[in-house]
């Protein structure tokens, strides 16, 4: 089970380092202390490489998180269950979530777009011994375009990990939410 690196720690190093610019710049300008300019430059790189740094782990993470995703045998899955507006559905039978994880496993990066999720179901399981939980919310302008995250690891709320695209994610949620046959 992979777990996701805390990037919290990259946000208050930069901070520290915009936070002692800052005073170094004020205290230089009130003239109480003389510091040659290359002294600012240090800490201004030093953002710039936290900032650099939690963006490539970010990308990371997220590439392991799809790829766990798209190895998972759905026949080693325990304990499916898929919830969401008001109705919850525990899935004991393969080829009830089958279709489901097949879709699932087609997560892929896909570039931002100026829409939003709706529609969001949440997708849990066991396997190995491990919870997983994932969200998955249709797009707000793509009908065969649902967003993918994962949730319930090291404490974080969910991040998104990608996007699938295909017509048939729509038919097989609402075949589980419907309880059809």
């Amino acid at each position: 089970m992979y777990q996701a690196h805390q990037t919290y720690w990259f946000i208050v190093g930069f901070c520290l380092c915009v936070g002692l610019v800052t005073a170094l710049a004020a205290f230089t300008h009130l003239g109480r202390i003389k510091l040659p300019n290359f002294v600012f430059i240090l800490p201004i790189g030093v953002a710039f490489l936290l900032v650099f740094s939690m963006n490539w782990l970010r990308v990371r993470d997220n590439s392991q998180l799809r790829s766990e995703l798209r190895d998972l045998n759905p026949l080693a899955l325990s304990n499916v269950v898929v919830s969401g507006g008001g109705v919850r559905r525990q899935l004991a039978e393969t080829n009830e979530f089958i279709p489901l994880f097949k879709q699932l496993q087609q997560v892929r990066p896909v570039a931002a777009h100026h829409s939003y999720p709706t529609d969001s179901v949440n997708v849990g399981f066991m396997i190995d011994g491990h919870a997983y939980q994932y969200r998955v919310g249709r797009d707000s302008d793509r009908n065969d375009e649902f967003w993918v995250w994962e949730t319930a690891r090291a404490g974080e709320p969910g991040r998104e990990i990608g996007r699938i695209e295909s017509a048939a994610l729509k038919p097989v949620l609402e075949k589980i939410m419907t309880n059809q046959p």
